[in-house]
């Protein structure tokens, strides 16, 4: 006797279950430490389609439509806004409290997160923190579109002795690595621009060392391997005196 199996149904998946699964994409690049402009723009990509189909799912629910909605076009009215001026010193504490919150990650080329950091990723994402700290608490939509510009152009530590482009550093100034004049939030970026470690306070100063496998503070960078010869102080724009112009 011949058995007949029923043919399976081939369901295609609803709306909700496509966003989910964008969102799942989204959420995996940002688990992910080691970041690029691929991952930057599947996260990107991923958050927009799952917000996306999240709204044509509850088309039938305008309640949830407009709960779905209304927080992100005001969101995006908000950051079309015009920037304000940041003051300096509340910002320069958020990027020091947001480096020593790095203090336990561990060294990852090209790592920026919490779980895996590199050098350089470890001074922008400090001030990309920062930066959406005090955006928020002062409500300035330009320290948020900086933040978001910081985030998206990745940089070596030789770019961000060069001055990052033009992009987001003012002052480049040769010197020693224990010059006087850095402050806390300067970067000393070693002579050959392989290293950067960042100044937290007179005497004190942050690295993400592939040598130590993490992020540790030291009284002074090393006279060895990376700064044999002197290294080039540079300071964020946004810690200049006497405080921050309107930001893009």
């Amino acid at each position: 006797m011949t058995i007949r199996l029923p043919h399976p149904v081939l369901r295609r998946p609803s709306a909700a279950e496509f966003a989910l699964g964008a969102l799942a994409v989204a959420v995996a690049f940002v688990i992910f430490p080691v970041a690029g402009t691929a991952s930057r723009l599947a996260i990107v990509v991923g958050v927009a389609v799952s917000w996306a189909l999240a709204v044509f799912a509850a088309r039938r629910r305008p309640a949830l439509v407009a709960a779905l909605v209304v927080p992100v076009l005001a969101g995006a009215v908000f950051l079309c806004l015009p920037g304000r001026s940041l003051a300096r010193a509340p910002l320069r504490d958020a990027y020091v409290r947001a480096l020593a919150r790095y203090g336990r990650a561990p060294y990852v080329w090209g790592g920026e997160r919490l779980w895996g950091i590199d050098c350089s990723g470890l001074a922008r994402m400090a001030l990309v923190d920062a930066l959406v700290e005090r955006g928020l608490a002062e409500a300035d939509p330009g320290a948020l579109r900086t933040a978001a510009d910081l985030w998206w152009h990745d940089a070596s530590a030789a770019e961000l002795g060069q001055g990052y482009g033009g992009r987001t550093l003012l002052l480049s100034i040769p010197s020693s690595v224990n010059a006087a004049d850095a402050r806390p939030g300067d970067l000393a970026v070693s002579g050959n621009g392989m290293h950067v470690v960042i100044c937290t306070a007179k005497g004190a100063w942050i690295e993400a060392d592939p040598r130590f496998r993490g992020v540790r503070t030291v009284a002074t960078p090393s006279a060895d391997g990376y700064y044999p010869y002197p290294a080039r102080i540079v300071r964020w724009k946004a810690l200049t005196d006497p405080a921050v112009s309107p930001m893009r």
